[in-house]
């Protein structure tokens, strides 16, 4: 865990237990982020014994995708998960290009030019 940037992860736990809640539960997520910072090997399962009652059937979900994203982030430059940064890539790439598909718009539509 010492090379996991748990700043990096924070934004996925909270989007995570709040699809699988259908809302967002600041206690769960808070209790993820603690066991994680407060762990030098964190363990699955005793992660899972402690936030089961919360997340019920999908508990073996989010920590089986954490444990993945946790696991590529041990390697990762900066501590985070490439499936991270490849997301980040591909959301700059859609802004880059509605941002050109606007500008190419005002320039067709300005009537000083």
């Amino acid at each position: 865990m010492d090379n996991v940037s748990l700043d990096a992860m924070q934004p996925w736990i909270v989007t995570r237990v709040t699809d699988l809640l259908g809302f967002e539960d600041e206690i769960v997520c808070s209790m993820v982020t603690s066991y994680l910072e407060g762990e030098r090997y964190p363990d699955r399962k005793v992660l899972a014994d402690s936030i089961s009652g919360f997340l019920g059937d999908g508990t073996d979900l989010f920590t089986r995708e954490l444990w993945e994203l946790l696991d590529t982030a041990q390697t990762a430059p900066a501590g985070i998960p490439p499936a991270f940064v490849e997301q980040k890539k591909r959301e700059l790439a859609a802004r880059r290009f509605e941002t050109e598909r606007v500008d190419a718009q005002i320039r067709t539509h300005d009537p000083r030019g």
